[in-house]
């Protein structure tokens, strides 16, 4: 595994060596790259809630059979290690010379589900992006060497459309589950920092062309915005720190408010 300036955990090591044994056992010669994206390339990868996120490359585009082949390994990497999903897209070297937003249709993984139709949302320019700055490389050519593409104009109109359609969608919930609480109801942690922490990560990368974590990307905001934007940030982190399980009615107001300033204020950098 190539060095990355963020330590690579080891039970991350350690199941990835699992997923490449595997897919070489089954699927001989066929995965020639694998890279690790998401919250493990970007120093945020928690145990126990964080998912794998990988892009897996191949000599050419899957054909049914490389799939079906790919999908048995698939199964028995789930099937051996049940508690931890290693999720993403199967693509081929030339894949990732071209526009990802022009709709690739390859196999791919989600919450520990194959899908070999339909889109792939991580075949996306943020992905894109990721691999040619901050992915771990664990098996293949370094990815500035062949030529990726990555396009500052795809990126940002495929993040302010996630912001408008997606995330306006995710705030709307929200405000309709928080407007039905009582004093006896909570929020789980997991739901408040998924909500709030997605659309600050996005306002960075609006605002500066970097792919950062959830967690960086708060951090970086809380000293810009109003006390109670601020506030609810900072609930919001300690929400995937782990500091609290459960997030009552005036935290999750909180919360909320810190989410739509945020989401709001990213559409204008777009």
């Amino acid at each position: 595994m190539s060095s990355n300036p963020n330590a690579v955990p080891e039970p991350v090591v350690a199941a990835l060596d699992r997923w490449l044994a595997i897919h070489d056992d089954i699927a001989p010669g066929v995965i020639e790259g694998l890279y690790v994206v998401g919250s493990v390339a970007l120093g945020d990868w928690r145990a126990g809630s964080s998912d794998i996120d990988i892009v897996a490359v191949t000599a050419d585009p899957a054909d049914d059979e490389t799939a079906g082949t790919l999908a048995t390994a698939f199964a028995l990497v789930r099937a051996e290690l049940p508690d931890l999903a290693i999720d993403g897209p199967y693509v081929a070297w030339g894949d990732l010379s071209v526009a990802p937003t022009t709709g690739l249709h390859r196999p791919w993984a989600l919450d520990g589900v194959w899908h070999v139709d339909g889109d792939c949302f991580e075949i996306n320019p943020v992905t894109w992006r990721t691999l040619r700055t901050a992915a771990v490389r664990v098996r293949g050519s370094r990815l500035n060497s062949i030529g990726m593409y990555d396009d500052d104009t795809d990126l940002k109109q495929f993040l302010a459309g996630n912001l408008r359609t997606y995330w306006r969608s995710v705030h709307h919930d929200l405000l309709q589950v928080i407007g039905q609480m009582d004093a006896d109801t909570v929020l789980s942690a997991t739901e408040v920092a998924w909500c709030v922490l997605g659309p600050a990560r996005i306002h960075v990368t609006l605002e500066t062309g970097e792919v950062v974590s959830k967690s960086a990307a708060a951090r970086r905001l809380i000293p810009r915005v109003t006390d109670e934007a601020a506030v609810g940030l900072q609930i919001a982190l300690d929400c995937r720190d782990g500091v609290v399980t459960t997030v009552q009615r005036p935290d999750a107001v909180l919360a909320a408010v810190a989410m739509g300033l945020v989401l709001e204020d990213a559409l204008t950098l777009a």
